[in-house]
């Protein structure tokens, strides 16, 4: 019921809270987009991301979600400045971290973003 240049701020809030379990703040005043694609597979989910220039944050009141999974993340295009564990880093094409998502973290992609991402249990890795 939307006009299309409304569709996405409408739904832009309630996408991250629900599929993504973070805040999401649009950085591109042209035509925002977000593509999310993954794959559980048990313990392990494999996925594939990649946004419009963007800013992704997950506060302490996110955590909530019990999830404390362990993400190894590789850039695809970027390039992605990250605060994660107290570090601040930038990461470039080709260039992966590995994030706790039981921590608070922040990613701000100024030119837009793909990444590429494993995704593995807290409790399958004892």
């Amino acid at each position: 019921m939307l006009p299309e240049r409304e569709r996405f701020s409408a739904f832009q809030e309630e996408f991250a809270q629900q599929i993504l379990k973070m805040d999401f703040i649009d950085r591109d005043a042209r035509c925002p987009r977000v593509e999310v694609a993954f794959m559980t597979l048990g313990p392990v989910a494999a996925g594939a991301g990649s946004c419009t220039p963007a800013e992704f944050i997950r506060r302490n009141h996110h955590l909530k979600d019990c999830n404390d999974d362990f993400r190894l993340e590789i850039v695809a295009k970027g390039p992605l400045q990250l605060s994660h564990a107290g570090e601040e880093r930038i990461y470039d094409i080709g260039w992966g971290h590995l994030m706790d998502q039981a921590r608070p973290n922040r990613g701000f992609a100024p030119r837009g973003i793909s990444v590429r991402n494993v995704t593995v249990r807290a409790a399958a890795l004892n």
